[in-house]
């Protein structure tokens, strides 16, 4: 299985691919986002998360990112799991805030989202991400609401 998510590290300036600067985004797909939303026990939505709008998907990713280098900590100092950071930014952008997961230990299921459309492993467009900036997606009440959490 592919890895559940990626950090994606291009170079790139004006002309495109450069040695002027590097930015990191986070991408995955639509398949990864729905197995971990159902692990953690948002099965309605990780029915929304497998056929969202690409705009949707972009602001997953986006959240996501933001959860795993500005978000809650662990009591060591590390970030978040790739997993729960996706899960929780797929409930925001489907509800429209930020709320804790259903379940807060991920529960392993057997193949869900096995097969099907082939949409559900596609990775955001990269340079559609740099277009619209880091942590595409994050508003206020997201970031006020996880910085409080930790």
């Amino acid at each position: 299985m592919a890895p559940l998510c990626q950090l994606s590290a291009r170079r790139y300036g004006p002309e495109g691919f450069a040695d002027r600067e590097e930015r990191v985004v986070l991408s995955t797909t639509r398949r990864l986002i729905a197995v971990s939303l159902v692990e953690y026990g948002e099965e309605p939505i990780a029915d929304w998360a497998s056929s969202c709008a690409d705009d949707d998907f972009l602001r997953i990713c986006g959240a996501a990112d933001w959860l795993l280098h500005e978000g809650p900590k662990t009591a060591s100092g590390a970030s978040m799991t790739f997993a729960k950071a996706i899960a929780l930014a797929a409930v925001f952008v489907r509800e429209q805030k930020p709320r804790p997961l259903a379940r807060s230990r991920r529960k392993r299921e057997e193949k869900p989202f096995a097969g099907g459309d082939p949409k559900l492993d596609e990775r955001p467009d990269f340079w559609k991400q740099l277009e619209l900036g880091d942590h595409y997606g994050v508003a206020g009440t997201f970031s006020a609401y996880w910085k409080n959490a930790d």
